[in-house]
């Protein structure tokens, strides 16, 4: 399928489509090169779409402070000694990339401009790409890297992976992050 009808099928943007193909959400580099066009149109297999469009909505809390980092595909750190990591976004293939465990979780763990971190302690934090939940964790604490937060979490509660894994939202444009509450009713 096109590129077109893939960001019709999935309700996003052809930007957020290049951020779910470089993240390898729809599938391999490898897989995806094969499909490409002689003119170099990228073209995305329609059962990884289909799978993709099949993930229900979260159903977001009413209050709360869980809050979303919105990922990129995975790269290498320009900041790592600054941001205390290798690298920085989120790879469906990172593993097979060599990455240990502790790197995957500080590349999308990450640091964040975030003004109360407090407020977030024993929130979710939800890694997505393009609205698509791809990991989730407990924030359990935090600690500043330079001027901004750096999480420190473990395994989601129960609650919080019923709630986000395997889902998707609404990712709202333009932030890094997003707080992932049920909008307020708009007002008369």
């Amino acid at each position: 399928m096109g590129a077109s009808q893939a960001t019709a099928a999935l309700e996003v943007t052809p930007q957020q489509l290049h951020k779910l193909r470089g993240c390898g959400l729809l599938g391999s580099r490898a897989e995806l090169e094969a499909l490409r066009t002689p003119g170099g149109q990228w073209r995305y297999p329609h059962e990884a779409v289909r799978q993709l469009h099949a993930r229900a909505q979260v159903e977001l809390p009413g209050t709360g402070e869980d809050l979303a980092v919105h990922l990129a595909p995975l790269q290498i750190d320009e900041h790592g000694e600054v941001h205390q990591r290798t690298h920085v976004g989120w790879s469906a293939a990172a593993a097979d990339a060599g990455l240990s465990v502790r790197q995957i979780e500080d590349a999308w763990v990450g640091v964040w401009p975030v003004k109360d971190p407090d407020r977030h302690i024993g929130a979710a934090l939800v890694g997505d790409v393009a609205g698509f939940v791809v990991e989730v964790a407990q924030i359990t604490g935090w600690r500043r890297i330079g001027g901004d937060v750096r999480f420190e979490v473990d395994a989601p509660t129960p609650q919080m992976a019923q709630r986000y894994a395997g889902r998707r939202f609404h990712a709202a444009p333009g932030d890094k992050k997003q707080r992932l509450r049920r909008p307020r009713p708009a007002r008369s």
